[in-house]
């Protein structure tokens, strides 16, 4: 009976992985491959016993040995099935426990393939990124392999459209053509980005800035290149003057190969552009420009103090420069501003979302707490402009304009048509419009910044940069704005550096 059981253990053990594995309904399995011709036998045996005391005992003359065989017979047939019972048990936990230990295996290999992954995609992010930060290799100035036939004051800028022609890059153009007019010198434009194929007005918006500066000639010989366009390459003794620091960056290169003397170059520090970036290959890059031996010229007074303790380089007094505004736009805007109904003060909110020193969250934020907490009688309206696609959303009593990035011409129209200003820039420059606004008579807020932002102007309010508060100070402006009969339009403070012309005049002494 042992060799049986045994015997039928070893069937068992063999079948039931099977069944397990091929999911195929392990009872059936183990009913069908667990009987040996023995255990047929016997269970055959069993039945005619017991078909036989039931027909004696229908027929009343059952023998007391059929009796007793069949009994034990009986007994036999219980003590076997217990026993495959058993059997089948034991071979259920031991598949059990096969699969577990499959199924467990199996989780961790699949816990190793995912690690893996996940390594592998951090392994492509860092990769994607450093190479998005990185300089692109290559030729990246438009420049051809000829050097150019005559001196001439180059310009190189990052891009150059119709839209960016404000603020930074009007400011780099016509410090470059005041530089031609002086040394009598061409003047070209090298743009390391092509412009769309539909912006078709670069050329003359541009030269339309320089005319409107006075410097006709200058403009008449103008040239502007392209990656798609080549220009010559620099003379050793031209004029190089660069803005942003991967224009810096890329002279720089032309520096090291020994094909500038950047002595000859001006370097147009416009913000402190390492804190455009975290700590990183950018942040490095941006903040080596720096140390390359250039002429710093530098838009402000706070930016360059700034610059100078960050950098430890020296920077002259006589190369820093106001930041450039169009002083009789100003004026015309406050003149033609009119006072407003008090329950509708009109705020304009510079608004853009792709550049993080501007603030735009924060803005945001401070403007739904200040309609939160304006008087019920007042419903203002916001005016959103700077970037398209920047969305505000605020609580219904304020009616919100989205303008979108606006033209230069109806920006200045805007200024006649605003009573307050909310223009925020986490940087160490001023910015323009926490300038302008004020210089139109608007009262405007703006967030600190360390030391370096200060109410530069009358009429602009500087609170920390915080929602509440500065929706404090905006709340503390409207009620500026109410006492106003007219706007009064007022210069920018001398303190903020010399006119622009001025500080090119110095850069270029002796060159």
């Amino acid at each position: 009976m042992g060799r049986e059981a045994s015997a039928d253990s070893g069937v068992l053990k063999a079948a039931v992985p099977i069944a397990v594995r091929r999911g195929g309904g392990l009872r059936k399995n183990v009913s069908v491959r667990s009987l040996t011709p023995r255990s047929a036998i016997l269970v055959l045996t069993a039945l005619a016993v017991l078909v036989a005391l039931v027909a004696g005992i229908l027929t009343r003359s059952v023998p007391a040995s059929l009796t007793v065989a069949a009994l034990g017979a009986i007994a036999l047939v219980g003590v076997q099935t217990q026993r495959q019972t058993r059997s089948v048990h034991r071979a259920l936990a031991r598949a059990r426990q096969v699969e577990h230990q499959d199924l467990t295996a199996l989780r961790a290999s699949l816990l190793r393939q995912e690690e893996s992954l996940r390594a592998l995609q951090r392994v492509s992010g860092d990769a994607q990124r450093v190479a998005k930060a990185a300089p692109a290799p290559g030729p990246t100035l438009p420049f051809s392999r000829e050097p150019a036939a005559a001196q001439s004051v180059t310009l190189v800028l990052d891009t150059l459209t119709s839209p960016q022609l404000f603020a930074g890059v009007k400011t780099a153009i016509l410090a470059a053509a005041h530089a031609a007019a002086t040394t009598g010198l061409p003047m070209r434009i090298a743009a390391m980005h092509d412009p769309a194929p539909s912006d078709n007005n670069v050329m003359e918006s541009v030269r339309k800035i320089v005319r409107d500066a006075g410097h006709d000639g200058v403009a008449g010989s103008l040239v502007i290149g392209y990656p798609r366009s080549l220009i010559a390459t620099p003379r050793r003794d031209d004029i190089i003057i660069v803005t942003f620091w991967r224009t810096a960056h890329h002279v720089g290169k032309l520096v090291s190969a020994g094909r500038i003397d950047p002595d000859r170059v001006i370097y147009m520090v416009q913000d402190f552009e390492p804190g455009f970036y975290a700590w990183g290959i950018e942040h490095a890059l941006a903040e080596r420009t720096y140390y390359r031996g250039f002429r710093l010229l530098v838009n402000s007074a706070p930016l360059a103090r700034h610059v100078q303790e960050m950098t430890g380089v020296e920077i002259p007094a006589d190369r820093i420069f106001a930041p450039f505004v169009d002083t009789e736009a100003l004026r015309s805007a406050a003149e033609l501003w009119r006072p407003f109904d008090s329950s509708r003060p009109r705020l304009l909110f510079y608004a853009r979302p792709s550049k993080p020193r501007n603030l735009f969250p924060l803005g945001v934020d401070a403007l739904r707490d200040w309609v939160t907490h304006l008087p019920g009688d007042v419903s203002p309206r916001i005016l959103v402009a700077g970037e398209k696609g920047a969305r505000v959303s605020l609580p219904e009593r304020a009616d919100v304009e989205h303008l979108g990035q606006v033209p230069l011409t109806r920006y200045h129209e805007l200024l006649s048509e605003v009573d307050l200003g909310l223009a925020l820039m986490f940087s160490p420059h001023p910015s323009h419009l926490p300038l302008e606004l004020p210089m139109a008579g608007i009262p405007t807020v703006t967030n600190r910044f360390g030391h370096i932002r200060t109410p530069w102007i009358p009429g602009l309010r500087v609170a920390a940069t915080d929602p509440h508060e500065l929706a404090l100070a905006i709340e503390e402006s409207r009620h500026d704005a109410l006492a106003l009969s007219r706007h009064q339009w007022q210069p920018l403070p001398a303190a903020l550096g010399l006119p622009l012309t001025d500080a090119m005049a110095h850069a270029i002494a002796g060159l």
